[in-house]
């Protein structure tokens, strides 16, 4: 049996339903399997279309278009056709860190550590890199910012020249550690994580959030990502959150998350337009409130790799066995009884009494579902 709500209470009128009739009813019954819960959508994978199950990022372009890497390439997708971008010049064929810049192109970087862009329907490589790279962002002044081992570079795309910053404390010299990571852009600021702590580039100017990592921690082991109110900063395996305001890094305490991403590895962190921060793991995506410390995990058993929202506030998911999901919205939540065939999935009525939302499907049985608790339960005849 299949039950679809909305997230918002569903007021309906009881009293069509004698609820001491339906507790004598339930106790003819036999009660069977767990529930599976998750907002409805629609996936594609190899199997209608997809290159790849295996998809690192996604992006959407100034033209409503959807962009993806995978391990099969670099892809643009307009609802109908994927069209590959490739280049003679690449020496590995998978791609990540897609990212748009000012001026449109898509730039993206592959595994062995070449920067490329999409521009006119053909994919060039970057002139003048040769690092590896740990990720790459676009400013709002024609910039790319690459994140890498010897420090982090910037490239303009006007003057096609590039510029290595590795003094992370302002003391004037090249800094005996120089790996960056994480650099992120938004409201006019890129900021990025070294190893003295978070990097702040306005413009030219250049800022610190001094911070010292914990005892056996390297700067690599974390991702942060620029908030509304301050950046985040947390490891991306450990109980380890912090929040930087003002320039000051603490702590920041979380009993949802140190539940969240306890069992498992996140892949990505980024708040997103809806104030809400997301962070796509081996075990599903999180979704956290910080104002309330409350969130969910949805599609836990997915491993999600990347999740915008785009313009259309659709939600796309990149997975690393799944293909693709795009979910029209996460107000809507679906309850199935996954591999069951005893259970049918053709509900023909449903009804709130309380907490509870009861449903029947056209076999006869009987679906109970506690809007409290999300717990759910069908019943059989004995």
């Amino acid at each position: 049996m299949l039950i679809v709500i909305y997230n918002s209470i569903i007021k309906v009128q009881t009293r069509f339903i004698a609820k001491s009739n339906l507790f004598l009813l339930c106790l003819n019954l036999f009660t069977a399997s767990l529930f599976s819960q998750d907002p409805t959508y629609f996936q594609t994978t190899t199997e209608n279309g997809l290159p790849s199950n295996e998809v690192y990022c996604i992006l959407q372009d100034n033209k409503g278009f959807i962009w993806f890497g995978c391990d099969a390439g670099i892809y643009k997708y307009d609802g109908v056709r994927y069209t590959q971008y490739k280049s003679n010049e690449q020496r590995s064929r998978a791609f990540s860190g897609l990212t748009l810049s000012s001026t449109g192109k898509v730039y993206a970087y592959n595994f062995s550590g070449q920067v490329f862009y999409a521009e006119n329907d053909s994919l060039y490589c970057l002139k003048g890199w040769n690092d590896k790279v740990s990720n790459i962002v676009c400013d709002d002044e024609g910039n790319l910012w690459v994140c890498g081992e010897k420090g982090i570079s910037k490239y303009n795309e006007q003057t096609k020249k590039w510029k290595l910053y590795t003094d992370f404390d302002g003391d004037g010299k090249t800094d005996k550690e120089t790996f960056t990571r994480s650099c992120k852009f938004r409201n006019g600021v890129v900021s990025f994580i070294n190893p003295k702590g978070i990097g702040f580039f306005k413009g030219d100017k250049y800022s610190l959030a001094p911070f010292t990592f914990p005892e056996g921690n390297v700067c690599g082991e974390y991702e942060s990502t620029p908030g509304k109110d301050g950046v985040w900063l947390f490891h991306r395996s450990k109980n380890y959150f912090y929040k930087c305001v003002n320039f000051k890094i603490e702590k920041f305490e979380s009993i949802f998350l140190s539940k969240a991403i306890a069992a498992s590895k996140f892949n990505d962190m980024r708040e997103m337009v809806d104030g809400y921060l997301y962070l796509p793991s081996y075990a599903g995506l999180v979704i956290y409130h910080p104002q309330k410390d409350t969130g969910e995990v949805l599609y836990a058993n997915k491993a999600i790799s990347y999740a915008i929202i785009d313009r259309e506030n659709n939600y796309w998911l990149s997975t690393l066995q799944s293909g693709l999901m795009r979910i029209p919205t996460i107000a809507v939540k679906q309850w199935k009884f996954d591999n069951n065939e005893e259970v049918s999935k053709r509900v023909n009525k449903i009804i709130a009494v309380n907490e509870h939302i009861y449903a029947t499907n056209i076999s006869g049985q009987l679906a109970s579902l506690n809007v409290k608790s999300n717990s759910i339960n069908v019943f059989f005849e004995r």
